[in-house]
């Protein structure tokens, strides 16, 4: 949202409202918390140099202590340390703190989105910081040490939220692709086992601009390491070590 000129916010401008919000989480005493979804992408892709999506809003998972996401986004806007970098507006239907970004002859504001595991108490897997699976990781954004969910768990996330929007939406796929990207880049890879994880990551690579993922993400129920048996050939098949598909008839 602006206050004058284009509505449309830079690469610069995210990475700006970002270093702001690491700086007043830190200041009002939140220790544990990552950004998620297009905003933390857009963090880590330009991080590796990769080619950015807009996106106007940041999101982020923190850690409930005495204090609550809701509380945390009070206070944005209350704590007087920190209130004059942000503004409460109506988003929506309801009113969220905005980041306030300078511009030459004008301001921007960006929304922000606070969520804590209690919001999803039956989804601890994903949003409770303190299990391993939920990692954060340490970037350094403008000046400021800022914490995302490590890019596995994004990248998950962003294939389940393909999965889930009755339009499929192309921001997430474009956000998978460059995650998938990061993967590549470090050489790591994620896991893929639990079932309505698979069926999204089958409608996503069901998909025509699908990226290719395979050996950065395992998953045995698409890529199957172990001899699995295709009844319409006949045959046994698995991958290889260079993720190529073999069968068994090559080896008789």
């Amino acid at each position: 949202m602006s206050a004058g000129g284009s509505s449309k916010t830079s690469t610069a401008e995210l990475q700006n409202a970002a270093a702001t919000l690491a700086w007043a989480l830190e200041t009002i005493g939140v220790t544990k918390y990552g950004f998620i979804g297009g905003g933390a992408v857009s963090i880590l892709s330009t991080q590796y140099g990769l080619v950015t999506r807009q996106t106007k809003n940041l999101d982020l998972i923190i850690q409930p202590t005495s204090i609550s996401a809701n509380t945390i986004s009070n206070s944005l806007t209350t704590n007087e340390d920190v209130k004059g970098y942000f503004v409460s507006m109506r988003d929506g239907y309801i009113d969220k703190p905005h980041v306030i970004v300078p511009r030459a002859d004008s301001e921007i504001y960006i929304p922000v989105e606070i969520f804590d595991w209690h919001v999803w108490p039956d989804r601890q897997q994903y949003y409770n910081l303190d299990w391993d699976a939920n990692a954060c990781q340490l970037l350094l954004v403008g000046d400021r040490q800022a914490s995302l969910l490590n890019t596995g768990w994004l990248l998950r996330q962003k294939i389940l939220a393909y999965a889930q929007r009755q339009n499929r939406s192309g921001p997430d796929m474009q956000d998978i692709t460059s995650l998938g990207e990061i993967l590549a880049l470090r050489g790591e890879t994620m896991t893929i086992t639990e079932e309505s994880e698979v069926l999204a990551l089958k409608q996503v690579l069901d998909s025509s601009d699908a990226p290719n993922l395979k050996g950065w993400v395992r998953c045995e129920a698409v890529w199957p390491t172990e001899w699995t048996w295709d009844a319409r050939r006949k045959d046994h098949y698995r991958y290889d070590e260079s993720w190529t598909k073999v069968w068994g008839k090559a080896f008789k």
